[in-house]
């Protein structure tokens, strides 16, 4: 890898004693200007290459707190914007057990550092803004990998022991200065409100039609119960008529028991002869 001469320029105050890598440490900050640019031209790199647009996203900056994208670390590298993280004690504010050797960095070190923190910061943004459903999601992971593959392959081995530390107390996907927690925004909590207040209207719904059908249902039930006993005194009727009838009809035959007033038994006496022995 080459001199970047415009970063070193940017950084040539630090060029005393107090920092005797100095120009290593500029020649690394120009291999990762070059990564930056490769990263630019990378697939959906345009995703990640300028300023998130508010009117695209317009509660983007209640949730992220530390915008960064590509451009805006290219321009700090270029403009000596980096050059507060040579004051910082620690840039690693997650992890104090690393106090002491990041506090050993040089100032250029540092600025190692604050580079790559920065474009880390880049895929944590957009992890943390769009659902894992997303394409935007999806496209930081792509570039997540890439990163990780110039970073091991072009980079680690020439960091100094001090930046190396570092790296190794952070994840890559999810850099340490800013946290996971989201406060939601306003239209969001009146979003939701009015999600509850439909879910409230729709339970109260939902209950009077269960009462509705519950009341009907025990409306036909009686209607069932009054139509077989209308039916059941019909089949009383209908049986105790039957019988009557039977009972009518009984009473008017013959008594073969009984001997009609018109029907005279002496007939029946005279056919048998009277025999005096």
């Amino acid at each position: 890898f080459s001199m970047n001469r415009k970063i070193k320029a940017a950084y040539i105050k630090f060029n005393d004693h107090d920092c005797p890598n100095f120009t290593y440490c500029a020649m690394l900050l120009g291999l990762m200007a070059q990564i930056i640019n490769k990263l630019k031209s990378y697939d959906y790199g345009y995703i990640f290459s300028d300023p998130v647009d508010p009117n695209d996203a317009p509660n983007y900056h209640d949730i992220i707190k530390t915008p960064m994208d590509y451009s805006t670390i290219m321009s700090k590298l270029e403009d000596g914007g980096y050059a507060e993280f040579a004051a910082m004690r620690n840039t690693n504010e997650r992890n104090d057990s690393v106090d002491n050797e990041v506090d050993s960095q040089t100032a250029m070190e540092r600025i190692l550092c604050g580079v790559i923190r920065d474009i880390n910061q880049v895929f944590h943004n957009c992890l943390v803004f769009n659902s894992e459903s997303t394409s935007f999601y999806r496209a930081a992971e792509v570039h997540i990998r890439k990163w990780e593959a110039y970073l091991n392959h072009f980079v680690i081995h020439r960091l100094p022991q001090n930046v190396r530390r570092f790296i190794e107390t952070i994840n890559l996907s999810e850099p340490s200065m800013q946290s996971k927690e989201i406060k939601p925004t306003p239209n969001a909590v009146k979003e939701l409100e009015d999600i509850k207040t439909v879910v409230k209207s729709d339970k109260k719904t939902i209950e009077n039609s269960a009462n509705e059908i519950a009341t009907g249902a025990e409306t036909a039930e009686m209607d069932v119960r009054e139509v077989a006993e209308d039916a059941i005194e019909v089949k009383l009727d209908e049986s105790i008529k039957s019988k009557h009838g039977q009972i009518n009809s009984f009473s008017e035959r013959p008594d073969t028991n009984s001997t009609p007033d018109d029907i005279s038994a002496a007939p029946l006496l005279q056919s048998r002869p009277w025999t005096d022995q």
